[in-house]
């Protein structure tokens, strides 16, 4: 279940935005800087560690596969809040 404070897609999209950011090392040539932006080239550990703030922050837990194929901050943020 989503925390209450983070229950509309604004402010889970700018909560993903921030978690990918730092788990691309804040590499400026890697890291989105809007939500619609793409993050491209994403090693598996990058997705990893995504997965995980994801899973601690909001409880859903996704395999790294699906972070890596989405590649965007909006839809992953949008399959967040699906489930």
């Amino acid at each position: 279940m989503i925390p209450k404070y983070a229950s509309d897609l604004a402010t889970i999209e700018q909560t993903v935005l921030t978690l990918v950011q730092k788990a691309l090392d804040s590499n400026p040539n890697l890291i989105p800087y809007i939500t619609n932006d793409d993050y491209l080239l994403m090693k598996e550990v990058h997705a990893k560690r995504i997965v995980y703030g994801i899973k601690m922050m909001f409880g859903v837990d996704f395999a790294w596969e699906v972070v890596a194929v989405d590649g965007n901050v909006g839809r992953l943020a949008r399959r967040v809040c699906i489930y």
